[in-house]
């Protein structure tokens, strides 16, 4: 009983921090897109996230941690739903 209690716990806290990172990651992207390709990023939304041309240096750092914090939100959300 108290294992499966601090492996939920456990499994809140990650998913927790890493939602708040993801949250983060993209309201810092949306400020690091490059000014030629703002309003073309308009058009496209979502997408530019998996395109790396429509960011400076620092947005790309930003990219890349959403896509890896995504991930992670995604397998823990998955082990979650898994253990009911």
């Amino acid at each position: 009983m108290t294992l499966h209690l601090f492996i939920d716990i456990t499994l809140f806290i990650s998913l927790f921090v890493s939602i708040t990172v993801i949250v983060v990651s993209v309201y810092q992207l949306l400020n690091h897109i490059r000014s030629e390709k703002r309003m073309l990023a308009n058009f496209i939304g979502p997408l530019i996230v998996f395109l790396p041309s429509f960011f400076d240096e620092r947005g790309n750092v930003y990219r890349v941690r959403l896509l890896v914090f995504a991930a992670i939100a995604g397998a823990l959300g998955l082990l979650k739903a898994l253990r009911g």
